[in-house]
């Protein structure tokens, strides 16, 4: 079984939270409480907010902010916007510019 760590940077702001104490937040509050209470569990749909099937998660902070562990696939879900850059598109982006 492959143990490595896998991270996966798709987490939106407005995404909807539901705590087990039966509390809904958005995502961007979530990560405040976050801060504040440790050990936070609920359900989040995460990859597609119409979801029928919300995941279960434990909430976490990570250097990147918010990270939702999923329980089922043991993936750490994190905000997109703090995803890190793909240096091969990148590069290729900038040579794509390059005026000859």
């Amino acid at each position: 079984m492959n143990r490595e760590k896998q991270i996966i940077y798709d987490l939106m702001p407005h995404w909807t939270f539901w705590r087990d104490n039966g509390q809904v937040l958005r995502l961007d509050q979530l990560e405040a409480c976050a801060y504040r209470e440790p050990k936070i569990t609920g359900q989040v749909a995460l990859g597609d907010p119409l979801r029928t099937q919300p995941a279960r998660v434990l909430v976490n902070l990570s250097s990147d902010g918010l990270a939702l562990w999923d329980v089922r696939t043991h993936v750490s879900h994190r905000w997109a916007h703090k995803a890190p850059i793909d240096l091969d598109k990148f590069a290729a982006a900038l040579k794509a510019l390059r005026v000859t």
